[in-house]
C-alpha cells in the first residue's frame, strides 16, 4: 500500500487501487465526472505518464466507460 500517489494493480483477480487520500480525491473526481457523462460509451483513460499529478509509475493502465445511462 502507498501513502502518496495512486496505484492501481491487478492482483489474482482483483483490480486494487491504493494511494494518500488527497490523491485518491482526486481520481474520485475524475470518476465523478464519468458518471455525470450521460452517453453511452463514453470513456476515461486512466494512464501514468511522466510527471502524472496523482498516478503513480507502474500502475496498470485502466479504461472506465460508461455503458448504461
Amino acid at each position: 500500500m502507498t501513502g502518496g500517489k495512486v496505484v492501481v494493480d491487478v492482483v489474482g483477480r482483483d483490480l486494487v487501487v491504493t494511494g494518500g487520500a488527497e490523491h485518491l480525491a482526486v481520481l474520485g473526481e475524475v470518476l465523478r465526472d464519468l458518471a455525470d457523462e450521460p452517453d453511452f460509451g463514453y470513456h476515461v483513460h486512466i494512464d501514468h505518464f511522466p510527471d502524472h499529478y496523482y498516478l503513480a509509475e507502474g500502475s496498470w493502465p485502466l479504461v472506465v466507460q460508461v455503458t448504461e445511462a
